[in-house]
């Protein structure tokens, strides 16, 4: 088994984003071993998808895709439709932006 420090060598080096190297380099230079109390702090900052494909062993990359299946596809069922609605917003902000501009030469 091996050790159970993640470092932001580590990180680079499997291709982390910016954003990922620089939260690690900051909060843990020297690395940090991951606990459940680490993961309920910073959730929302770790990309954990990320992790678990560049971390975990094939196998146990299945086993986290299944534990957090059905939180996806909750979150997934109750942000499809406001995502789609923002788009759809957002598509006619930049037609109606568009013809103004150009009606208006």
């Amino acid at each position: 088994m091996s050790e159970a420090i993640i470092t932001p060598e580590m990180l680079e080096k499997l291709g982390a984003s910016r954003n990922q190297l620089t939260l690690f380099r900051v909060l843990w230079p020297e690395g940090i071993v991951p606990t459940l109390e680490w993961a309920d702090e910073y959730a929302s900052e770790i990309d954990c998808d990320w992790a678990a494909a560049n971390f975990l062993s094939p196998s146990a990359l299945k086993e986290f895709d299944r534990i957090t299946a059905p939180a996806r596809e909750e979150f997934y069922s109750v942000t499809r439709p406001k995502w789609a609605e923002y788009r759809r917003i957002k598509a006619r902000a930049f037609v109606r932006l568009w013809l103004r501009e150009h009606n208006d030469e």
